[in-house]
């Protein structure tokens, strides 16, 4: 299935690729499930190295989607975000409908503060479902993060929905 979320945050990186790519020479989709996302990087910026990563048991979707979809520039694996190793870092980390489950709030914030830098742009668009997804922007900021969501005249208007922002996330430290 593909959420909404996932279709806002494509469109946006097609809307301001030249924004969003300038410095980027490597991408990691978090949460993948079906790799649109970090497909769609791939396919607008071949130079990019995009890896797309979820929980093993999705890989062998987020596989047949690259096989049809992608050039030699996109690969997959697993990222546990209890214990997400050390698969190095990257420029541009993108994700959607990844907030949904408190009990993943505190490891998936974990995880992208060990696959960044300081450098490293963030964008993750979430739909609001429930209050409680905002305990997620919450722990980011107690945990050093700053947030930005990324102004309206960014996106394509189609594709927009106060629902369902996309936030910028830039470490503190």
């Amino acid at each position: 299935m593909v959420w909404d979320a996932s279709l806002i945050l494509a469109k946006f990186l097609y809307c301001n690729k030249d924004l969003v790519f300038s410095k980027a020479t490597t991408v990691l989709e978090v949460g993948s499930g079906t790799g649109i996302c970090g497909l769609a990087c791939a396919l607008m910026e071949p130079k990019l190295r995009v890896y797309l990563s979820d929980l093993r048991s999705h890989l062998p979707l987020i596989q047949t989607n690259i096989d049809i979809n992608a050039t030699s520039n996109v690969s997959c694996g697993e990222i546990d975000w209890f214990n997400p190793g050390n698969p190095g870092t990257f420029d541009l980390i993108i994700g959607s409908d990844v907030v949904y489950e408190p009990d993943l709030f505190e490891p998936l914030l974990d995880t992208l503060d060990v696959l960044s830098t300081k450098n490293t742009v963030i964008l993750l668009c979430n739909e609001l479902r429930m209050t409680r997804d905002l305990g997620f922007y919450k722990l980011a900021e107690k945990k050093g993060w700053t947030l930005t969501i990324l102004p309206e005249h960014l996106q394509d208007k189609e594709y927009f929905s106060h629902e369902c922002p996309i936030m910028r996330f830039t470490k503190n430290r």
